[in-house]
């Protein structure tokens, strides 16, 4: 494998890693997206006319379509405010910037004007099922045309749109301080803070009015996310504003909890005290800053244990989320849909957890040491280093399961109490990495690996020669996520998890009772 090919790979792997109901107004007219003899595609929804262009796929996509006003100037720290009507017909075919954000240790890059979506959808015009997908990055970095190489955009939804018979859309909402920064002073008829959740909402209620126009169904809407962007698909569930917006959820590899307002407004006291805004109108210093020089106020390392950013994640203020998503599913107070609960078989195997490649056995008794103080000896003798191949594989298998598959199967098993869930872990390691440094041994399926192939632009990326075995994982994917859209049951097989079943998505895809079962109960405490 040449080096540049082995950077590319590498790089994939990185950006994987890090990519860890209010009253809604009456639909648009019943149209779907017409072709023009000169081969314009064109829709009309409430703000103005669109025009998108079609995708090699066979899909049409419409590309940086804003859904709510730049939230600059006045209307930075403040919900999300309506898009302006256009007269002329307003081309949408690039991907708008990123929301701004920290790249590396020092840069930054992206926009505050980045509230916008994209579509994709078949030519069809009966109503279809939705699927909305919410990007990772844990509320810190990301993007919903995030890329590791020129044109290789992970979230594209054209395969999904063209070949599943499926409208899909993809969000940008407001990152870091910009959307989660709380002060009193930017205190409104609700708490300051929770900008990037209000962002999703205002999405989801465009998708309410709008998706008709693009031949989707408002009333099958699937809501998915990965990583932070699965921990804000969680919040959502105990979010009263977003009540009646999805009709079904997957939270892929993400948390359930809710950051403390007392975070938020320590990241506010840091800004004010940084930028000089303590004194005078605090508010409006807040809010005139320089973007680079408030993001720098604020700064701080996102974690990289597979736990929510420290600083940057759906805040309990009592108000927009009354209390911890976890705690409203425990009580049933949560929007009851169907839901879908997944990790990935070897989470942390990236080396955005703090993996090393190599790992003595001295080194891996460290580790646990150092991340499970209290409980380190009881870990040890629960995952002896001679159960598995590499020390590596052996702090894997720990971090993994405590951070991630136990944690969600707890989710499952409380949700399930209230409706219809089901639980899935994906277990497949890339194959094309199998010809050079890049073995699928080293990350196995880590975290972020499934989404290349669920959006099935594993295809197009640089270098890499798919399976016809990843092309099959990339279909069935997406059409068990399809349907979940349309029926709320992602297929006839699997089984809910009340029956603490398993669907393991691979190659050979099969249904597993108990997984990870001993581990999960040595976590919990049920031993």
């Amino acid at each position: 494998m040449s080096i540049s090919k082995t950077a590319r790979l590498l790089a994939l792997t990185l950006v994987l890693a890090c990519e860890s109901g209010g009253a809604v107004g009456d639909a648009a007219p019943d149209a779907a997206p017409d072709a023009s003899a000169e081969g314009d595609f064109r829709v009309r929804i409430e703000a103005g006319e669109l025009e998108g262009f079609e995708t090699p796929e066979g899909a049409l996509a419409f590309l940086g379509v804003p859904y709510a006003a730049s939230p600059v100037g006045d209307l930075r720290f403040r919900a999300p405010e309506p898009v302006a009507a256009w007269s002329d017909v307003r081309v949408v075919d690039t991907f708008a910037p990123p929301c701004f954000q920290p790249e590396g240790a020092t840069e930054v890059r992206g926009s505050e004007d980045c509230l916008y979506l994209n579509v994709w959808a078949p030519k069809a015009r009966e109503r279809l099922p939705v699927l909305v997908f919410i990007h990772g990055g844990g509320n810190v970095t990301g993007s919903a045309s995030e890329e590791t190489s020129p044109g290789f955009a992970i979230y594209d939804g054209a395969r999904i749109a063209a070949r599943d018979s499926a409208v899909v859309v993809t969000m940008q909402y407001r990152l870091n301080a910009f959307g989660y920064l709380a002060d009193p002073s930017l205190d409104d008829e609700q708490p300051s803070g929770n900008y990037g959740p209000r962002d999703q909402v205002a999405a989801l209620e465009w998708v309410a009015r709008n998706i008709v126009s693009f031949g989707g169904d408002p009333n099958r809407v699937l809501l998915f996310g990965e990583s932070g962007g699965a921990s804000d698909v969680c919040a959502l569930l105990a979010t009263p504003s977003a009540a009646g917006l999805f009709h079904a959820a997957a939270i892929m590899s993400g948390g359930c909890g809710g950051m403390e307002r007392t975070n938020m407004l320590q990241m506010g006291e840091d800004a004010a005290e940084a930028l000089g805004c303590e004194e005078g109108d605090r508010a409006a210093c807040l809010r005139t800053a320089d973007a680079a020089a408030l993001l720098a106020a604020v700064r701080r390392p996102s974690a990289v244990n597979g736990a929510a950013s420290p600083w940057a994640a759906p805040t309990v203020d009592g108000a927009f989320l009354p209390e911890r998503p976890i705690d409203a599913i425990q009580a049933g107070r949560h929007h009851r849909v169907p839901l879908m609960f997944g990790t990935t078989a070897d989470e942390t195997a990236s080396p955005i957890f703090g993996v090393r490649f190599m790992l003595t056995d001295a080194e891996y008794e460290m580790r646990v040491r150092e991340l499970f103080p209290r409980i380190a000896e009881a870990v040890l003798v629960h995952y002896p280093r001679s159960d598995f191949r590499t020390p590596r594989d052996a702090l894997v298998a720990v971090t993994t399961d405590s951070q991630f598959t136990c944690t969600t199967r707890e989710f499952a098993r409380l949700a399930s109490a209230w409706g219809p869930v089901f639980h899935y872990v994906y277990d497949h390691a890339y194959e094309g990495l199998a010809d050079g440094a890049l073995q699928p041994s080293i990350f196995g399926a880590a975290h972020g690996f499934e989404l290349p192939i669920l959006f099935q632009t594993i295809e197009t990326y640089v270098d890499y020669e798919s399976t016809g075995a990843e092309l099959a994982l990339g279909r069935e994917m997406s059409g068990l996520w399809r349907r979940f859209a349309a029926e709320g049951v992602p297929a006839d097989d699997w089984p809910t998890y009340d029956s603490d079943q398993s669907y393991i998505l691979s190659t050979a895809s099969s249904v597993a009772r108990d997984f990870r079962g001993d581990e999960c109960r040595f976590w919990l405490g049920r031993e």
